[in-house]
């Protein structure tokens, strides 16, 4: 049954194949805030709460709406609550706060255990929120391409070169103490990616900027080794330090009493599978229940699914079926 539910589940999500379900919008209150979410009651399965990534229209992106939709459809009622700070880019250590909030709120509203979804930098976040005080409200969580720590993530990220920089770009602007013309081209050009501007607003930007500022600029961003050079001077900050400790799963692992399910792109080149692998297997050295899930058929939160690729779409539908099964 398992498996079925994750097979619908992959289909579903992948063709946007459903019956849609009236999504209702709510407040959920936290510490200073309150949270505006989508709610998509498909039914009483259970409960899941998706965290959105970084990507600047939160939980109107559209990938949000088909997860919410695919999920529903199967009969679960799915809470996507819309964070500000990670809509805005900003890599915060407190986000994970919100997030073991979120959970209390929800948990507390449908009384019982809930369900944790969220991919890419989302999803470390919710893994560090995941095994803290409110690990007894959670029945499972699944990420897809998840980090494990900090420093080696963003160590592999930096020294990436050639492949779509919007992950470089949003940390240069979160992280390097740059003048604040080049701090603000990097923030443009990832609002460029991240929205797919059919007419980019980056060169303008860069046409303004001062010799100096431009060099700068080309430099951080073609120059793989000037690039690793300036971002290991930040490593050295108590900023970075308390980032790693604050944002690393692998830092706040401990025995848990509910199923994770990681999934994870084969050939992903923002955060590589490595990070999977590894939490996979300090998950299981804790007793831990916990599916690894490695697949070509996705990169960093994208995918695609043909003809070919059916028997690793069977095994993507097992990994994601453990996890509906655990709800």
């Amino acid at each position: 049954m398992s498996f079925a539910k994750g097979l619908e589940f992959v289909a579903r999500s992948q063709l946007k194949r459903y019956r849609p379900v009236a999504r209702t919008s709510e407040s959920i209150p936290i510490k200073g805030e309150t949270l505006r979410t989508n709610v998509y009651a498909g039914g009483d399965r259970g409960t899941i709460i998706v965290v959105h990534g970084m990507a600047l229209r939160g939980i109107e992106d559209p990938r949000m709406e088909v997860l919410g939709q695919s999920l529903a459809s199967l009969g679960f009622t799915v809470y996507a609550p819309h964070f500000s700070e990670i809509a805005n880019l900003v890599i915060s250590t407190e986000s994970w706060r919100k997030v073991s909030q979120v959970v209390r709120f929800v948990s507390e509203k449908v009384g019982g255990r809930v369900a944790l979804f969220s991919a890419s930098f989302s999803a470390g976040i919710v893994l560090v929120a995941a095994c803290g005080e409110e690990k007894n409200r959670i029945s499972a969580v699944c990420t897809v391409g998840t980090l494990g720590s900090v420093d080696t993530t963003l160590d592999f990220l930096m020294g990436q070169q050639g492949i779509d920089d919007y992950g470089t770009m949003v940390v240069l602007w979160n992280f390097l103490k740059v003048p604040e013309p080049v701090r603000d081209a990097f923030r443009t050009a990832a609002e460029d990616n991240g929205l797919m501007r059919e007419a980019p607003q980056l060169p303008d930007k860069l046409a303004k900027l001062k010799k100096a500022d431009l060099e700068l600029f080309n430099k951080l961003r073609h120059d793989r080794d000037f690039r690793l050079a300036e971002w290991r001077k930040f490593t050295a900050t108590k900023q970075f330090q308390d980032l790693r400790a604050n944002c690393s799963p692998s830092l706040h692992m401990k025995p848990v009493p509910f199923k994770v399910v990681l999934i994870h792109g084969e050939e992903d080149n923002v955060i590589p599978p490595s990070e999977s692998i590894s939490l996979h297997k300090e998950f299981l050295a804790r007793g831990v229940s916990s599916r690894l899930g490695i697949t070509p058929l996705i990169s960093h939160g994208h995918g695609s699914i043909g003809l070919a690729a059916i028997p690793e779409a069977v095994k993507l539908a097992s990994a994601f079926g453990e996890f509906i099964a655990a709800v």
